[in-house]
């Protein structure tokens, strides 16, 4: 049967009820202040120590708020041995350690009274073990001398010798400033001198050459550089699947952006499924990919979602097919394009300025309109030796009169 452990207050085990107390040697109970010097206000530890035999009810001292002439600061239970055998016994012992930390505020030598242990036996008898008596010195933070005096009475001569306050210290004034002034001109005047040498002799810098900006790769190609770039990184086989995520996430933006001109660097992945809905050149089924592809990237960014190896390597994998085969669709939608255009008609030459007169070619896209045919002249007749009266002219013939071939025609 186990002994059990209660807590005792001394201030209720006072009066008649000592004389109910048995001593026993069966209890051991040792006290002890450590250290047993002190200063004013100092804190100093008090040790119980005790053992009982297993069977009954062990009541350790308790304490309010002071222990004698020493006021409480805490306390704290020590680890023992729940049960043991002392030396030379076969019964079974209940034991306690506890540590209170106390002070004082009175000086001089102060003692402490025996404190009991208390033991109730399983037959119901109480049984008390006292601990020896305890001193400790309290000591001044006065000088011995001011303290020697407050003892003997004399409280006068006591505060003659405390030191009063010191009074007020008279402030000398300091020519620092003048010095610091002095030296800012002197460090003014030097910059102004060194900066007036160097103008006068101007030195020539040589401007450097600037470098013509290397071309922009295609989106194919730079998704395709910076994908071999993340695995050379070795982000997968070091664990770090956080990082290996984000970059691939943000190559694979990148060449949205690029292919299709959809804003997908900043944006989220909900911005970036209703953009890319809203483009005639995507498909339901690219944009379903594209969703669950960025989801599982956010996944493993930020809710810290732990992928394998494999998941890793097939994300890279299905992101570089749909590269290559929306960089293939691309190049054949910009084919069908060009060919359904209308062909643009060539930009005719300015004809060289000619006579009328004279045969040049004429363009094929505007001729020039035909010049009408001029009548001829009829001739005059001659005047007749026979008969005086003029003949009457002859009618005009009904024949066509030739015309006048106009540039570029053949004569008829």
């Amino acid at each position: 049967m186990r002994a059990r452990l209660s807590h005792c207050a001394l201030l209720l085990a006072a009066g008649p009820a000592r004389a109910e107390w048995t001593p026993t040697a069966a209890l051991q109970f040792r006290a002890e202040i450590v250290p047993d010097t002190l200063t004013v206000g100092d804190p100093i530890a008090l040790v119980l120590e005790g053992s009982a035999p297993a069977g009954g009810e062990l009541l350790v001292p308790s304490f309010a708020d002071s222990v004698g002439p020493f006021t409480l600061l805490g306390s704290e239970d020590l680890p023992v041995a729940a049960e043991k055998r002392a030396p030379g016994e076969d019964e079974l012992r209940v034991s306690f350690s506890r540590r209170l930390r106390l002070t004082a505020f009175r000086t001089g030598r102060i003692g402490l009274t025996p404190i009991p242990l208390l033991w109730v036996s399983a037959e119901g008898d109480t049984f008390v073990a006292y601990s020896d008596s305890l001193l400790a010195t309290v000591a001044s933070v006065l000088p011995d001398s001011v303290v020697a005096k407050i003892g003997a009475g004399d409280q006068q001569g006591a505060l003659a010798q405390i030191r009063d306050a010191k009074g007020p210290e008279e402030l000398v004034p300091s020519r620092l400033w003048l010095w610091i002034l002095l030296g800012a001109v002197a460090v003014a005047l030097l910059t102004w001198l060194a900066l007036r040498y160097l103008r006068r002799k101007p030195t020539a810098v040589e401007q450097p050459i600037a470098k013509p900006a290397a071309p922009k790769l295609p989106p194919e190609l730079a998704f395709r550089k910076g994908l071999d770039a993340l695995v050379a990184k070795k982000f997968v086989e070091q664990g770090e699947f956080k990082e290996y995520y984000a970059e691939l996430s943000l190559l694979l933006r990148r060449y949205v952006e690029g292919r299709f001109g959809i804003p997908a660097v900043e944006e989220t992945e909900r911005e970036i499924v209703d953009a890319v809905r809203a483009d005639r050149r995507w498909n339901a089924a690219d944009v379903d990919w594209l969703r669950r592809w960025l989801r599982e990237g956010d996944l493993v960014k930020f809710a810290k979602m732990d992928p394998l190896a494999a998941d890793a390597a097939r994300a890279a994998e299905e992101a570089s097919e749909w590269v290559a085969r929306s960089t293939k669709e691309a190049a054949e939608r910009a084919r069908v394009e060009a060919m359904s255009l209308p062909p643009v008609p060539p930009t005719p030459p300015a004809p060289a300025a000619s006579p009328v007169s004279s045969v040049s070619p004429v363009p094929s896209v505007s001729p020039v309109p035909t010049v009408p045919p001029v009548p001829p002249t009829p001739p005059t007749p001659a005047a007749s030796p026979v008969s005086s009266v003029s003949p009457v002219p002859p009618a005009p013939s009904t024949s066509p009169t030739p015309s006048v071939p106009s540039p570029g025609e053949e004569p008829r």
